[in-house]
């Protein structure tokens, strides 16, 4: 092992001189945009690695704001003071959020009443979906981004997560049955088509609001 070993550092340290080398060579007799090829050339995945990262960390800090922006205090900045306010109004449409799943309930009842005064029976399958959720589902939704972000697509959102199935007597049976489905994360994912990516991102934010939560 240990001659393995010295032998991949030998075999290393000749790669990297080599790489210097040529590097030093095409600096003399190109410049520095031939130099830079060779860099590209020798140490293409450390460079795309640096890249990757220069690149993604703003976007990542940015798709995240949308989650964290909840909590922004004032800034001098006129965009991100614009932003903050943005957060804040937006903040709002979910403050309400018991009474207006609630009322998204109430409505789908409602409308279902006549079934019920036919001899349906009524039942009601799953829970409420936590706010936490709700949040977590509407950001993928609308992709993360709430700079358009109206309280309308808020509430229909609502739609999205109560639902409710009638199901038909069948000929041995005096009644049918009347379903108010409140959706689990999972349904209402599978209903709007989220990708791998999506449902992954969905998790984290919820886990992310969850914990924030709970320590505040």
């Amino acid at each position: 092992m240990a001659e393995k070993g010295f032998a991949g550092r030998a075999m290393n340290a000749a790669y990297h001189l080599r790489a210097v080398a040529d590097i030093i060579k095409a600096l003399l007799n190109g410049g520095w945009a031939a130099a830079g090829l060779k860099v590209l050339k020798h140490y293409w995945p450390q460079v795309l690695a640096i890249a990757l990262v220069i690149i993604f960390i703003p976007i990542i800090v940015m798709c995240c704001i949308p989650m964290t922006m909840f909590g922004f205090s004032d800034s001098y900045d006129s965009q991100l003071s614009e932003m903050n306010v943005k957060a804040q109004q937006v903040s709002g449409y979910f403050d309400t959020y018991d009474q207006d799943y609630s009322e998204r309930v109430e409505l789908i009842e409602s409308g279902i009443q006549n079934y019920i005064d036919s001899g349906y029976t009524y039942t009601i399958s799953g829970d409420d979906l936590p706010k936490d959720w709700f949040i977590a589902l509407f950001s993928v939704y609308v992709g993360n981004d709430f700079t358009n972000v109206r309280e309308e697509q808020v509430k229909a959102f609502y739609g999205m997560c109560v639902d409710f199935q009638v199901i038909e007597p069948k000929e041995e049976q005096t009644s049918g049955c009347v379903v108010l489905i409140k959706k689990t994360p999972e349904l209402i994912m599978q209903d709007l088509n989220f990708t791998d990516g999506d449902r992954e991102w969905a998790q984290s934010l919820y886990k992310t609001l969850e914990t924030e939560g709970n320590n505040g």
